[in-house]
């Protein structure tokens, strides 16, 4: 729509006026009249989840995912030595062989400690398969 041939009436400025103002003291930190919030919320009414302009599904990235966990699961002690200090960081380990996903089921509640070794495990056992997917023997590389 082409610009600048429009005239404005004293509506349109008064319009524009009373946007700006609310917008001014929503950015003061005012709280907005009560018809402008109630307008808001009937606006975003059931855009949750699947609706969500935003909402990607199973194909959210690594980070959104261990967001979401966080939000939803307690991760009160590791699973594999049962530590519960607060010292000790406690991550969700992704499953071998499962995708991300809203599951539960697919994590493993580790400490930092028990979350590297359990990844160095799948690492070394990724490197012993051959490309058929057969177990193969370590080889050793001679440095001398």
């Amino acid at each position: 729509m082409p610009t600048g041939i429009y005239r404005r009436t004293r509506k349109h400025y008064a319009q524009i006026l009373r946007a700006s103002k609310a917008y001014a003291d929503k950015a003061r930190g005012k709280p907005l009249p009560k018809a402008v919030r109630e307008k808001m919320s009937a606006a975003q009414l059931g855009r949750t989840r699947e609706k969500s302009n935003a909402w990607k599904g199973e194909g959210a990235k690594y980070q959104a995912f261990h967001k979401w966990l966080n939000r939803h699961f307690k991760k009160d002690k590791c699973e594999d030595c049962g530590t519960k200090e607060v010292k000790q960081r406690i991550h969700f380990a992704l499953k071998h062989g499962r995708a991300h996903s809203h599951e539960r089921n697919d994590y493993l509640i580790l400490c930092v400690k028990c979350h590297w070794k359990y990844d160095r495990k799948i690492r070394i056992e990724k490197l012993r398969r051959n490309r058929a997917g057969q177990f193969v023997k370590p080889f050793k590389i001679n440095h001398g």
